[in-house]
This record gives structure tokens, sequence and C-alpha cells, in this order.
């Protein structure tokens, strides 16, 4: 019994908040609206849209937007993951070229001191050892 009271309540507060809305355009053309007609005024009744109230789609719709969202994360790792793998390419053409030159030019140097042998190979192996880790796969 409480909740029949509560029901027509409610229904006849929602009822009398609703009220009438009336729409007229002014002289300067801007549409406008209120709650009483305007004398003079060309003024139209307006009927408000229904409320939409409780929906049980909204759960889908978050499933929809979380299944969006996840979307949008994958892609942006792939896109990541591409631009990792053109920077590793990079890096392993940079090491190929930097070992062919360390391998063919037996008379390098580093600022204006020529390197010797020794000096030489440690950098050659230290470039293959960079290369092995970066490029081979």
């Amino acid at each position: 019994m409480r909740a029949l009271i509560l029901v027509t309540c409610l229904l006849g507060g929602a009822s009398a908040q609703a009220g009438n809305i009336y729409s007229w355009t002014d002289e300067q053309g801007v549409r406008q609206f209120s709650d009483r007609p305007v004398p003079g005024a060309d003024a139209h009744k307006v009927r408000p849209a229904p409320s939409p109230g409780p929906s049980l789609t909204r759960p889908q719709n978050a499933a929809q937007r979380a299944a969006a969202d996840q979307r949008r994360f994958e892609e942006l790792l792939r896109r990541d993951a591409l631009l990792q793998e053109r920077a590793r390419r990079q890096r392993c053409k940079t090491l190929e070229e930097q070992l062919e030159l360390l391998e063919q030019q037996p008379r390098l140097r580093i600022g204006a001191r020529p390197l010797d042998e020794a000096e030489r190979q440690e950098l050659i192996g230290a470039t293959r050892e960079r290369w092995r880790l970066s490029c081979l796969r």
C-alpha cells in the first residue's frame, strides 16, 4: 500500500513539474523558450522529448565501450611495437655499417689520434657484441 501511495505521489509531482513550454522567434531571429506565452508573439507550444529513463542496455553499452577501449589500447601497442622494430632495424643497420668500416679500415682515428690495432680489435669485438645482442633473434 505504501508503495502505491509513493508511486502516485511521484507521478503526480512529475506531471505538476512538467508544465508548458512555449517557443517563438524574436526580432533578431533567435529562437526563444519560456514557460508562459509571450503576448504579441507567435508562440507555439513545445512538447519536450520523454526522458529515456533507466535502460537495460547500459551494461551492454559499458561492455561496448570497454571493448572499444581495449581495441584502441591494442592498436597503440601494435603501433608502439612497430616503431620499436623500426628503431631496432635502424640500429642494426648502423651497427653493421660501423662493423664493416672497422673491419675494412685498418687506419682509423678517434679525433686526431689514430687507433692502434689492439684498440681497433677491441672496438670490433664490442660492436659485434652490440650487434649480436640487438640484431640476432
